[in-house]
C-alpha cells in the first residue's frame, strides 16, 4: 500500500526535488503534490489520515517516506530552513 502511495500510481505525492535532482539529503522521500487539490484528492488524503491514525492506535508501522517538512506539518512542529534544504537543496542554495 505505501509503495503505491509513494509512486506515480496516485496523484497525492511527488518525488522530493532532491530526489529528482539527485542532490542533498532525503533523496528517497516524497512530498505532497500541490496540484492534488480536487475533492477526490481530499478524500484520498482523508483516507490516508485515517489509515495513519489506525496504524498509530494499533501499533502497526506505516512506512511512508515523506519529507521532514510534511511530517512536521502533520504533527504541528515548526518547519525550519534546514528542513527546506533537506527537501530542495538547489532552491535553498540559490536564495
Amino acid at each position: 500500500l505505501c509503495a503505491e502511495l509513494m509512486s506515480a500510481a496516485t496523484p497525492l505525492f511527488l518525488p522530493s526535488p532532491n530526489q529528482r535532482h539527485n542532490v542533498g539529503a532525503q533523496r528517497d522521500k516524497w512530498t505532497l503534490n500541490p496540484a492534488a487539490n480536487k475533492p477526490l484528492h481530499f478524500s484520498m488524503l482523508t483516507f490516508l489520515g485515517r489509515l495513519m491514525g489506525g496504524c498509530v492506535r494499533g501499533g502497526e508501522p506505516l512506512p511512508l517516506y515523506i519529507t521532514s517538512d510534511v511530517w512536521k506539518s502533520i504533527v504541528g512542529d515548526t518547519v525550519t530552513v534546514a528542513d527546506l534544504e533537506h527537501v530542495d537543496k538547489t532552491l535553498m542554495q540559490s536564495m
